[in-house]
């Protein structure tokens, strides 16, 4: 099975439709590798032999690390980031860099693993547990950001936030683009 089409439903069998730029190639990408993918109105579908294979696969997350090489671990993790990752500024009315790059995870020892797989390509990150109980890796280290970005090779969009915009071409432009989502501050 493709790692990416793994990372895209490691959280679940059905995903919401999200409006950002390059979510749409993500979903032709993917229904091209996983001819049973199904997107109806705005949720895209795996089929259950990928359900099955997943839920196999969270049952032991540990085992991943032997499963997959480095070229079959970065598939996965851009599948998991393009379906279930954001990179955010939680305070944008700073002009300093703060951005933060987070990825929902399933469990928290899948975390762990992703977390040993990202210290292998130099990119420090932490697994943290929200308050209404989803579990993230979070990477916000501006070097790790940037190492990350640069291997994973994320999209931007330009256009929806001049202000977000700009620090990341002050701080983080030679690196490359990310995905961008804006978060309301009183969420």
């Amino acid at each position: 099975m493709n790692p990416y089409v793994i990372g895209a439903f490691i959280n679940e069998c059905r995903i919401r439709w999200r409006s950002i730029e390059g979510f749409s190639d993500a979903v032709d990408y993917i229904k091209s590798v996983e001819p049973g993918v199904v997107v109806t109105k705005d949720i895209i579908s795996a089929p259950t032999n990928v359900c099955d294979e997943v839920a196999k696969l969270l049952q032991r997350p540990g085992r991943l690390l032997t499963l997959l090489n480095v070229g079959d671990w970065l598939l996965l993790i851009r599948g998991l980031y393009d379906f279930n990752g954001e990179l955010i500024d939680p305070e944008p009315n700073l002009d300093m860099p703060n951005l933060v790059l987070n990825i929902k995870v399933p469990s928290r020892s899948l975390g762990l693993v992703i977390r040993v797989v990202l210290k292998f390509l130099d990119i420090g990150s932490s697994v943290f547990s929200s308050d209404d109980g989803r579990t993230y890796v979070i990477v916000h280290d501006r070097d790790s950001i940037a190492r990350f970005i640069k291997t994973i090779k994320p999209h931007l969009d330009p256009e929806q936030n001049i202000v977000l915009k700009n620090k990341w071409a002050k701080h983080y432009a030679p690196y490359g683009n990310p995905i961008i989502l804006l978060h309301n501050a009183n969420r």
